[in-house]
């Protein structure tokens, strides 16, 4: 692994194959199987590592635009299958020094696993870490990036609180967090449930106003730098199960997100 993500982490990992260190964080990562590797292999992976999306939309643009000015090394956190804001950073930069990482250990053995066979792509290195657990030392990152890392983290506002700190705690002092987040129509949500008879996901029938995003992250102590709409949209079958309920049962469920550049101060 590259010498300056090498001398951040703050424990050995679990196992290291290929040059891949993996610290054993399934237990918080989404339930990949095989039938997600064949629809990533049928292209999909490679859809997303070419696509241009993040550098039309003039939001995550100018987080990209950030990221390539600062020239300083990126941590990319639950990068699923698309892999975040790395690959148009990429493609911007294609020496700027990235380290994609997951929960999923399925996840990232396969973004190695097309790496390998299908580009030649420098000074991008891949791990497998929980961010409610990241296995960093205190103030060593320059900057973090996610696309609805954050939003999809597990354990409800306490995942979501658990997040932010071990983000702030590694992150050097001045260090970026470069972040679109999203949020949905709750109201909405808990009628499909009502309707399907399905358990609501967890924290969301609680009776207490969940924090925005923006009170989560001045709640941690960042500093906002900026705040931009993304993205507004209603859920679809594509998204998940909730979105395949909510078009059967013909009800709308509204899709919010913005981005975000905050600094650790």
């Amino acid at each position: 692994m590259h010498k300056p993500f090498d001398d951040c982490f703050s424990r050995p990992p679990v196992r290291c194959h290929d040059g891949v260190y993996y610290f054993d964080s399934d237990r918080d990562a989404d339930c990949f199987d095989g039938s997600d590797v064949a629809n990533w292999r049928d292209g999909r992976m490679k859809r997303n590592f070419h696509s241009d999306f993040f550098l039309n939309n003039p939001a995550s643009r100018r987080l990209v635009d950030h990221i390539v000015g600062q020239a300083t090394p990126m941590v990319e956190i639950a990068c699923g299958p698309g892999m975040g804001l790395t690959p148009s950073v990429k493609q911007l930069a294609p020496a700027h020094l990235c380290l994609a990482t997951d929960a999923s250990a399925l996840v990232i053995k396969e973004w190695k696993r097309y790496l390998d066979e299908n580009e030649i792509v420098g000074n991008l290195e891949l791990a497998q870490f929980s961010l409610m657990d990241i296995p960093f030392r205190d103030h060593t990152v320059p900057a973090y990036s996610s696309y609805i890392g954050l939003s999809s983290t597990r354990n409800g506002e306490a995942g979501h609180e658990r997040a932010l700190q071990e983000i702030y705690r590694t992150l050097m002092k001045n260090g970026f967090l470069y972040t679109i987040e999203t949020w949905m129509d709750t109201k909405a949500m808990l009628r499909v449930f009502r309707e399907t008879g399905k358990t609501p996901w967890s924290g969301l029938d609680s009776d207490q106003r969940a924090p925005t995003w923006r009170e989560r992250f001045l709640h941690t102590g960042f500093e906002i730098l900026s705040e931009e709409v993304f993205e507004s949209r209603t859920l679809t079958a594509d998204d998940n199960e909730l979105g395949e309920d909510a078009e059967r049962l013909g009800i709308e469920i509204g899709v919010f997100s913005k981005a975000y550049i905050l600094q650790k101060k």
